[in-house]
């Protein structure tokens, strides 16, 4: 979870499940940091000399008296009537391509649409800003403080030095009449582990369809021109593996401790890397184990302490509320800030002065855990 963007990731589950049982490499997507492939944007010069004349000739067929695009039915496109006919000085399509995205970035996405359909200089801004706000998730938790918590825990349990003053009174305060009731609020006292639950965001997996997806919304309530609408979708031809290149070396930076894992240690074969993405077990596995603030578990044998006996990140001073026999697990990342990035960018922006290679020690552990625990994870 990121406490100071008050947002977790999917469903909040125990750690050892998450480990073992699902796959932590759910969370790349908000930690990898995106590469923009070359003409992802159109830039502000294209936008600039975009007119309406053979320009435009590629977004559909044409009103002749107006020179607004025409839907299948013949009506013309436009923002509005009275705005499209008066002189272009005075038009949105004279803005400047700055101001122009900061108007278009306000608008909702539908509205975006139609901004776009109307020539091909609003065309190019409006599909700007849908792509920024298409990809806008990926790498969202980079240099965000992060920590995962057992869902067992008490209200004095929370890590020292991560939550805020503010946070911690409202742990205090507890629940109110406007929290949704549930088997979880009712039966627990609130905690860190049942405040995210109830009172965060939760995100989900990007997807990488979005997009496509609201424009096939937009073409149910309004007519737009075949050709029109293949030729958005051309420009949207984008997937994941787009923005992470895999024939780049990729790496999991502590931007806290400036320390960094490679996905070539982490990974248990060569050909299982793909990008900042890989199989079996990865970068999402490695942050988990090490940001992970973990106390025993009632739902499996002494929770996942009995995976990590000789892993030596003890939890520091705050140990008076852990009972007799318990075993407490600060992962030695826990609240610490993290992103995922190629070791070119890395090596441009840092010549990694100061930095720290983890790889070996860090892929050890994991491999430790993963092999005690595998065989006896369960649904």
């Amino acid at each position: 979870m990121a406490p100071r963007r008050r947002q977790t990731f999917g469903k909040m589950e125990r750690s050892w499940r998450l480990l073992i049982v699902r796959s932590p490499e759910d969370i790349i997507d908000l930690l990898a940091v995106p590469v923009i492939p070359p003409g992802f944007y159109a830039n502000p010069a294209d936008i600039h000399n975009a007119n309406n004349n053979h320009e435009d000739e590629k977004l559909g067929d044409r009103d002749a008296t107006s020179g607004n695009l025409l839907t299948a039915s013949g009506s013309s496109m436009m923002i509005d009537n009275k705005t499209t006919n008066q002189n272009k000085a005075t038009s949105l399509a004279t803005f400047p391509p700055e101001i122009l995205d900061l108007i278009i970035h306000n608008l909702g996405t539908q509205d975006v649409f139609s901004v776009a359909y109307t020539n091909q200089r609003l065309f190019n801004a409006g599909l700007n800003v849908l792509k920024k706000r298409w990809i806008s998730p990926l790498g969202r938790w980079a240099n965000t403080p992060l920590i995962s918590v057992p869902e067992k825990m008490k209200p004095t349990d929370n890590p020292v030095g991560i939550l805020t003053e503010a946070d911690l009174q409202e742990i205090r305060d507890g629940w109110t009449e406007g929290d949704e009731q549930n088997d979880l609020i009712e039966s627990n006292p609130m905690t860190l582990f049942t405040l995210a639950n109830a009172r965060y965001e939760r995100l989900r997996k990007w997807n990488d369809e979005s997009m496509e997806e609201e424009l096939c919304l937009y073409t149910c309530h309004h007519q737009v021109p075949p050709a029109l609408v293949k030729y958005t979708l051309r420009c949207l031809a984008y997937n994941r593996g787009d923005f992470y290149p895999s024939d780049s070396s990729w790496i999991l930076r502590n931007l806290t401790a400036k320390e960094y894992v490679r996905s070539d240690a982490v990974a248990f074969q060569p050909q299982l890397v793909n990008g900042p993405f890989i199989d079996i077990m990865g970068f999402g596995h490695a942050l988990l184990l090490r940001v992970g603030w973990m106390l025993p578990d009632s739902a499996h044998p002494a929770g996942i302490g009995w995976m990590l006996p000789d892993l030596g990140h003890p939890a520091g001073n705050d140990s008076s509320s852990v009972g007799a026999g318990e075993r407490r697990h600060l992962g030695p990342w826990a609240g610490h800030r993290f992103d995922i990035t190629t070791v070119d960018r890395h090596q441009a922006q840092t010549g990694e002065a100061g930095w720290k290679d983890v790889s070996k020690e860090v892929s050890d552990e994991v491999r430790r855990v993963w092999q005690r625990g595998a065989h006896l994870g369960r649904p």
